[in-house]
């Protein structure tokens, strides 16, 4: 906490529960066997209400069928040849993941359903995808494990059009062949009813963990229901809906259920799949506040504290994804009285994660500068929306209100008791900044004749009040991007309408250039040169250390402490060259050995040179000025011994730092 630049502000919240979470999923699976109905869907993004609502049935029915020209009808992909090349345009529905510039998605048409796999996509590109998205996709046809793809690296557009997918009720299909024509798509099961499975200690549930119930949060969730005295096993798969959103509950008396429909089609609207209650609470509070929050399991943190510290050079940590993470100095790490137990602004560790048998949550949001979040998450290779979100900044003022409104949640739905009282550390409060309104420099910046009037109400509407008696602006710590009149300006350039803002030739004053001092002895040292009949030469930077021994320089020549290149071509081009002679000796040699009688070379070069911290300066400039003249060589047939040729070299070399 010391370090401004990595944590502003940090605000935690203890929520404890009334009784323990196995009994109340016992309690859950009892009445659910009774009576309870489900309906399932099943891609990543899909919540069946949402999907089932009027606007998206009215959306399915104003998309045109018809396709783009070069664009394949669903008939015609399905008919297309495995690794064929194919043109498609569909919607997506659903984003299962991205990593590495590669995202994987489910899309849809009004005929059918394509799923794309690892396809060619910047993050910027993955964020524009939400639900509805209409893009068209050129790649291969290819088939994995009986499903039809379009395989890896594959590209995109974004076209103009939106269209949500109906949701399919194919519970009238459970046990027959039929179902598999409907892979990848919206569906729902409906009408059925939820059976108990047996945990490892032989408790009623309504779902496990792993198969047999051995698993813990995370792993792959199995429940059963039963239709028509047919009981079937439903599996979601962790590869493909994992657990890994960085945010969980505060809570006590931990009731999973079903969030309320409001709150479930205000997550599908953001393309978020509805889970429980509690992460919905949590994604909700995220979406509406732009604040990311952790919760870790109270029973897991040495000595009830949380510490932030940097990590040391070469440490690993394993996070929620069951990952190892290779760690250094710059990544800030979130730590009880004993341990790691999170990247901060990046995702928990496995070693304090949220399971079923948790009673008390530690519940923390802070504000993590966003530089830091961005570089670490690149260097540790691990992208999540809560570093999205920091890496774009955040007000620091904004931790405790997010908390607040999750915990109001949590109590208002039912979901748990929450303790009062919080832990807000914050030594340094951020204040509103003020900034004097002048909107005459304003209007010069822009070229443009704004009123005062005007731009003041769209400052108000930014939230930015006015101050009459000082002729300022109070900034909320929300807009930590404004801070001088040239952010003013800008604002006021959206509002009022760039196309709005007449085209003007730039002012300014005419001035006399003139080159800086070292290109002037340059450009003089060339004209008496090339005057002279001299060529100007351009060697390469990369030497070999042989150089120093053909130049018969001393051992202990400050010439031989040269910078040495981290990946060089070779051994020959290994080094910096710290002396401009080689390279046009050998020029010269060149020339020679083509019978060139006459060749006179110059080069002005910037030589490299260590300085005490092992650094590289490149701050001298040197001249090499080679001639070399030979007598006729003797023509064919003639006694070379009686016509040694007489080579006269002319070596001149300076040094001249660059000075004023």
């Amino acid at each position: 906490m010391k370090k401004k630049t990595l944590a502003l502000t940090m605000a935690m919240a203890l929520v404890l529960s009334l009784a323990a979470c196995g009994n109340s999923n016992a309690d859950v699976a009892a009445e659910s066997t009774a009576a309870a109905t489900t309906e399932a869907a099943t891609t990543e993004a899909a919540t069946t209400e949402a999907a089932a609502t009027e606007a998206s049935t009215e959306a399915a029915e104003a998309v045109a069928d018809e396709k783009s020209e070069g664009v394949m009808t669903y008939e015609e992909y399905m008919a297309a040849d495995l690794d064929s090349e194919v043109v498609i345009e569909a919607y997506v529905q659903a984003k299962q993941s991205w990593w590495e510039d590669k995202a994987t998605l489910y899309t849809q048409d009004q005929d059918g359903a394509y799923f794309i796999y690892n396809s060619v996509c910047s993050e910027e590109d993955y964020a524009k995808l939400v639900p509805g998205t209409k893009i068209k996709v050129t790649g291969y046809k290819t088939e994995w494990s009986g499903e039809v793809e379009i395989a890896e690296g594959a590209t995109f557009e974004i076209e103009e059009g939106s269209y949500i997918a109906p949701v399919t009720d194919v519970t009238d299909l459970l046990g027959t062949d039929d179902l598999i024509n409907y892979q990848n798509q919206f569906v729902a099961f409906k009408g059925m009813t939820v059976e108990a499975s047996q945990d490892a200690t032989g408790n009623d549930v309504a779902f496990l963990y792993n198969y047999d119930g051995s698993g813990e949060d995370g792993n792959d969730l199995y429940f059963n229901v039963s239709l028509n005295g047919q009981t079937y096993t439903f599996t979601v798969e962790s590869y493909l809906c994992d657990n890994t959103t960085d945010v969980y509950n505060a809570v006590k008396n931990l009731k999973i259920g079903p969030s309320p429909k409001w709150m479930r089609e205000r997550l599908a609207s953001q393309g978020i799949r509805s889970i429980n209650n509690l992460v919905d609470i949590t994604n909700y509070v995220m979406e509406e506040y732009g604040q990311p929050m952790h919760a870790y399991d109270l029973s897991t943190i040495a000595g009830n504290k949380i510490v932030v510290r940097r990590a040391n050079d070469g440490d690993t940590f394993v996070t929620l994804d069951g990952q190892e993470r290779k760690l250094d100095h710059d990544v800030l790490m979130i730590c009880d009285g004993e341990k790691e137990i999170g990247i901060a602004g990046i995702m928990g560790g496995e070693n304090s994660m949220v399971t079923d048998s948790i009673d008390t949550l530690l519940f923390e949001a802070a504000c993590f500068d966003g530089t830091n979040i961005r570089l670490s998450s690149r260097r540790i290779g691990l992208a999540t929306d809560a570093a999205a979100k920091f890496t774009k900044g955040l007000d620091p003022n904004l931790a405790m209100e997010a908390i607040d409104r999750a915990c109001q949640l949590i109590e208002e739905m039912g979901a748990g008791e929450v303790v009062g009282g919080a832990v807000d550390v914050y030594p340094n409060p951020v204040q509103d900044k003020k900034l004097p309104f002048e909107p005459d420099k304003m209007n010069a910046l822009l070229g443009t004749d704004v009123e005062p009037e005007k731009m003041l109400y769209y400052f108000g509407r930014l939230g930015l009040t006015y101050d009459a008696d000082t002729n300022t602006l109070d900034v909320p710590s929300f807009r930590q991007d404004l801070n001088c009149m040239a952010d003013l300006a800008e604002e006021v350039a959206r509002f009022y309408g760039y196309d709005n803002i007449p085209v003007s030739l730039p002012r300014g004053e005419a001035t006399v250039g003139k080159l800086p001092y070292d290109q002037m002895i340059n450009a003089i040292a060339r004209d008496v040169l090339e005057a002279n009949g001299f060529s100007g030469g351009m060697c390469y930077s990369f030497e070999s250390p042989k150089v120093f021994d053909k130049l018969l320089l001393p051992a202990d020549s400050e010439f031989r402490k040269t910078v040495t290149i981290a990946n060089p071509l070779g051994e020959d081009f290994s080094i910096m060259r710290t002396v401009s002679l080689n390279g046009v000796l050998t020029s010269l040699a060149t020339n020679y050995n083509r019978k060139n009688k006459i060749a006179r070379l110059y080069e002005f070069v910037n030589v490299s040179a260590t300085i005490d911290d092992g650094s590289m300066n490149s701050s001298v400039i040197r001249y090499a000025i080679l001639y070399v003249s030979t007598n006729v060589f003797p023509e064919p047939g003639t006694d070379a011994t009686l016509m040694l040729p007489s080579v006269y070299y002319n070596i001149f070399m300076v040094n001249i730092p660059y000075s004023q």
